[in-house]
């Protein structure tokens, strides 16, 4: 299964826990999901690449370390970024307006972010 599989997967259960104002620590998503932490990074990258180029809120900043409460994902160590302001931007938008992303919608976001990036 791809990364834009996987990513397919994530959506909808990030989506119920914005609704619900949840955050999800990445032990919750393991078992919720069934794949192991260290295999997340990458489909939670195509989420996050999909919402920065959609200029979405950042879904997947609601995914914790369990430990620290912060995203593991390097992308959010921003001293700019208020997390408790984006998870509010995550809660209140409506993320079922649009339905989930196509497989291509996130294949393309990924490959457009890792042109800027490159």
């Amino acid at each position: 299964m791809t990364n834009a599989q996987r990513a397919m997967q994530f959506w909808p259960v990030l989506v119920l826990a914005a609704r619900t104002q949840q955050v999800l620590s990445y032990d919750t998503m393991e078992k919720m999901t069934g794949l192991p932490r260290w295999t997340m990074t990458r489909p939670l990258g195509k989420i996050l690449a999909y919402c920065q180029q959609n200029e979405l809120p950042l879904l997947t900043s609601i995914v914790l370390e369990q430990g620290t409460g912060k995203p593991a994902d390097p992308s959010f160590n921003v001293p700019t970024l208020d997390l408790a302001a984006e998870h509010r931007r995550v809660f209140i938008f409506d993320w079922l307006r649009n339905g989930c992303p196509t497989l291509g919608a996130f294949e393309d976001a990924a490959v457009e972010l890792e042109a800027v990036v490159t």
